[in-house]
């Protein structure tokens, strides 16, 4: 294991947050999904990967990365992932797309990366892995 790379990943979103407030974030679109609606997103993805529900998967991926999904990953996944929850979103990437933390804590551990929403062309946001 790359251990520079995990210790680069950890924290991430946690000096994000210690951020002077007083420095201007670019907005988040009007329509962004809420904390709630993120993790209620999230959810449905662990969901099905627990189920290997590969219709249910491919309804939460966003249009241009369809076509990239090859079926439903490992159930051992939907283990991993359910000890994942994403937080307040951080920051737009793009002017469709946001960057959620993916705070993931388990067994004495915590990992931080990012969770991508992106707005679709029907207007709903899904999720750009």
């Amino acid at each position: 294991m790359n251990w520079q790379a995990v210790i680069a990943v950890v924290g991430i979103c946690t000096e994000l947050a210690r951020m002077d407030p007083s420095i201007p974030r670019p907005p988040l679109p009007a329509d962004a999904p809420t904390e709630a609606q993120a993790q209620a997103i999230w959810h449905e993805w662990v969901d099905g990967v627990r189920l290997g529900d590969s219709a249910a998967l491919r309804r939460l991926i966003h249009s241009s990365r369809r076509l990239l999904f090859t079926g439903p990953p490992s159930p051992d996944l939907a283990y991993e992932l359910s000890f994942c929850k994403p937080q307040q979103p951080v920051l737009p990437t793009g002017e469709d797309e946001i960057a959620y933390c993916l705070i993931c804590e388990g067994d004495g551990e915590r990992v931080e990366k990012f969770f991508y929403l992106r707005r679709d062309v029907d207007g709903v946001w899904r999720i750009r892995p």
